[in-house]
């Protein structure tokens, strides 16, 4: 009977190491970007995983990431009412094609759906950066102020970069080129300041299927091509309902 406790025991071990080996694991960045507006947070919080040139990015409710995050259903800004799909979205990109899909999970489908290619284009040269002896604790990131120039239209604008995370290669903005870690940044229209704050962040191995679509996914290539497929759907599935009720007609 010993005898085969342990012989089942170590069927179990050696199953166990195969399915860890069977599911690559990559070590990612993981980031958690809060907006705010008037020093107030304002919609979702960002969760993004980075691995290479590869990004992946989810609204959730929680600053503590998806793990303790609800379904999205509406949130409700100064602005007005944000709608977001109550099924896992996500963003994903690849910066070295600019290649960009939402990939949506849904009760009966996943959909992929292709969006405008990410265009990313070094204008550091466009800008000066100038740090300045203004020192702010931000979260757990000790940081720096650095004032930013646009060389052609002459307008400054700010931010707070934390060196400590330089070993980071994910940049929030990336228009000013191989900066240090930056933290804080700021958005400017319509005469409205937006601030985006990273508030965590982390490095944690993840599955490398992570940053893979796959093929269980329908694959649309523009938002109109899936907006003519679900109410084909729609329609197929009223037409089953009718037949169901009215077998005879």
């Amino acid at each position: 009977m010993i005898r085969k406790r342990l012989a089942y025991t170590l069927f179990l071990f050696l199953i166990a190491v195969r399915v860890a080996y069977s599911q690559e694991m990559v070590q990612a960045e993981i980031f958690t970007i809060e907006s705010s507006y008037k020093g107030k947070p304002y919609g979702p919080y960002l969760y993004l995983m980075i691995y290479g040139d590869l990004e992946v990015g989810q609204l959730v409710t929680s600053s503590l990431g998806p793990e303790a995050d609800g379904k999205l259903d509406a949130l409700t800004a100064e602005s007005g009412e944000i709608s977001i799909k109550g099924f896992p979205t996500y963003n994903w990109t690849n910066y070295t094609t600019g290649a960009r899909w939402v990939l949506t999970e849904g009760e009966r489908y996943k959909i992929a759906t292709k969006e405008e290619p990410n265009k990313t284009t070094d204008s550091s040269s466009h800008y000066s950066l100038k740090y300045v002896e203004v020192y702010q604790k931000i979260g757990d990131f000790p940081c720096q102020k650095v004032v930013v120039t646009n060389k052609l239209t002459k307008q400054r604008d700010s931010m707070y970069v934390c060196s400590s995370l330089n070993y980071y290669n994910y940049r929030v903005i990336r228009k000013y080129g191989k900066t240090d870690f930056i933290v804080r940044m700021y958005t400017h229209e319509n005469g409205k300041t937006q601030t985006f704050t990273v508030i965590s962040a982390a490095q944690k191995y993840v599955p490398s299927a992570t940053f893979k679509i796959s093929k269980d996914y329908i694959f649309f290539n523009s938002s109109k091509e899936e907006n003519d497929w679900i109410e084909n759907q729609i329609k197929r599935r009223e037409q089953m309902q009718k037949e169901m009720r009215f077998p005879f007609q």
